[in-house]
C-alpha cells in the first residue's frame, strides 16, 4: 500500500514530463515594461535576477490593427482573446463583434479562473479579460456580467460609486473583503469564492493576493487560469519616477519568484510572462552613470532619464515556464500569446491566425 502511495505521484510526474500536460496557467502581464525596463532592472537592481534566470524567451510586436502605437484597451484584447482590434476596443476583433477570451475558454474547460491586479479592475487593460464592449460606458453592469459568469477569485480596486451599486447584487458565493487586513485573515478554506473590491485609494498587497489565490484555485482538479496584472511599472513609468520604478522591480522580483516556486511545486502549471506595451523607456545616458549607479547601490539615481512619458511603439518580451514553455521562443505578435497557450493547455479558443497572419 505504501509502495503505491509513493508511486502513483511519480507516475504523475513522469506523464507530465513526457506529455506536456498543461494543468494551470499563471498569466503574468507586468504592464509599462520594455527591454529598456530589462536592461535597468539588470543593472540597478544587482540582487534581483527572477527574470534574468528563463531559458525560455521571446519577442513581442505590440501594434494594434489600427495603429503602430496600441492603446491598453487594444493590447489587453490581444493578450486575452487572440485577436488584433482596434484601439479602444475590449473584447471585440476588428469588426465589432465579440470574441470569446482566456478566461471564458477556461470556464467552459471546468476550471477555476481568476483575475488579480494592484490597479483598477475598470481600467481598460483589465477589462478587456472580461469586457466585450467599445466603451465601458456602464462599468457596474459589465462588471456584474463578468461575476455572474462565475469567477473563483477577483481581486482589485474599483470606484466607490460602482461598488456601492454592485453590492446589494453579489451572488453570497463570494466572500467580501475590502483591505489589505481581511486579505490576510481571511482564511481560504472557510471560502467558496473570493471577491476583493479594495478602495481606488487603497493600498492593496499583490502578493499576498497571489498567495491567497493560489489557495483557492489550486482546489479544482481541472485546474485554473490565473491572470494577474501588475501596474506598478506602468504608472511610475507614466510619471517618470525612478524610485518608484525601483521599489516596482523588487515587487515584480517578488511575484516572479512566488510564481516560479508554485510552478517548481506544481509541475503542471504553465507561467507566461509577457507585457504588452512599453512606457517611458528609461535609459542610463553614459557608462560613467552607469558605473556611480552600481556602485553606490541605487542611491545615485542622476544618470537615469526617460524618453517619453507615454506607451512607445518598442517592441515588449515574453518568458515562459513549464510544460509547452518552449512554444513561446522567438518572435511573436501579442495576439499569438493567447493562441499558443490555448493550444498548450488544449483550450478552445476561436482560431484567429488566418486573420493575424
Amino acid at each position: 500500500m505504501k509502495k503505491s502511495i509513493l508511486i502513483i505521484p511519480l507516475l504523475i510526474t513522469i506523464a507530465i514530463n513526457i506529455l506536456g500536460i498543461t494543468r494551470n496557467l499563471i498569466y503574468l502581464i507586468p504592464s509599462g515594461m520594455g527591454f529598456s525596463h530589462l536592461t535597468l532592472m539588470k543593472y540597478v537592481s544587482l540582487k534581483l535576477p527572477s527574470l534574468f534566470m528563463f531559458e525560455n524567451v521571446g519577442f513581442v510586436e505590440t501594434n494594434s490593427a489600427n495603429s503602430y502605437l496600441t492603446d491598453q484597451a487594444a493590447a489587453g484584447t490581444a493578450l486575452a482573446t487572440g485577436f488584433k482590434t482596434l484601439n479602444g476596443f475590449m473584447g471585440l476583433d476588428s469588426l465589432g463583434h465579440p470574441v470569446n477570451n482566456i478566461l471564458e475558454s477556461a470556464l467552459i474547460q471546468g476550471k477555476s479562473i481568476g483575475l488579480v491586479t494592484d490597479s483598477g479592475l475598470l481600467d481598460p487593460l483589465i477589462a478587456s479579460f472580461y469586457a466585450h464592449t467599445k466603451s465601458l460606458s456602464d462599468p457596474q453592469n459589465t462588471f456584474l456580467k463578468f461575476l455572474e459568469k462565475g469567477p473563483d477569485v477577483v481581486l482589485g480596486k474599483i470606484d466607490d460609486e460602482v461598488f456601492q451599486g454592485i453590492k446589494p447584487k453579489l451572488s453570497p458565493d463570494f466572500t467580501l473583503i475590502r483591505s489589505e487586513d481581511e486579505l490576510l485573515r481571511m482564511e481560504p478554506w472557510r471560502i467558496k469564492k473570493l471577491l476583493g473590491l479594495y478602495p481606488q485609494n487603497g493600498s492593496v498587497a499583490i502578493s499576498e493576493m497571489i498567495d491567497k489565490s493560489f489557495e483557492v484555485l489550486k482546489r479544482n482538479s481541472e485546474g485554473f487560469v490565473l491572470v494577474v496584472v501588475y501596474k506598478e511599472i506602468e504608472e511610475s513609468s507614466f510619471k517618470n519616477d525612478i524610485s518608484s520604478l525601483l521599489n516596482a522591480f523588487k515587487e515584480l522580483n517578488s511575484i516572479v519568484k512566488k510564481t516560479l516556486a508554485f510552478c517548481e511545486a506544481n509541475e503542471d502549471t504553465l507561467l507566461v510572462i509577457v507585457s504588452p506595451y512599453e512606457v517611458g523607456a528609461p535609459c542610463i545616458t553614459s557608462l560613467f552613470d552607469l558605473k556611480n549607479i552600481i556602485e553606490d547601490e541605487n542611491e545615485n539615481l542622476q544618470g537615469i532619464n526617460w524618453m517619453n512619458d507615454s506607451i512607445i511603439p518598442n517592441m515588449t518580451f515574453i518568458l515562459s515556464y513549464g510544460p509547452g514553455s518552449e512554444k513561446f521562443r522567438g518572435f511573436h505578435r501579442l495576439s499569438n500569446i493567447p493562441l499558443l497557450i490555448a493550444d498548450t493547455m488544449k483550450m478552445n479558443l476561436p482560431s484567429a491566425f488566418e486573420i493575424i497572419n
